[in-house]
């Protein structure tokens, strides 16, 4: 039986969220300083994701 080389191509959706606590004195300031990059750097241990495959195709290679 002859063998085909075949290609799979997945195309995904990434949701990535963290959550971080920032001193501020409102809400919106807060919101302000973790946008410029005046807050804290969090670490890459406390951000989750969220994978959803959106599409596959299998084609010949």
């Amino acid at each position: 039986m002859p063998k085909f080389r075949v290609r799979v191509t997945q195309v995904y959706r990434v949701e990535k969220w963290i959550t971080v606590d920032v001193e501020a004195d409102n809400a919106d300031d807060a919101i302000e300083i973790y946008a410029s990059g005046d807050a804290p750097c969090s670490s890459r241990s406390g951000w989750e994701d969220r994978w959803e495959l959106q599409n596959e195709v299998v084609d010949l290679a």
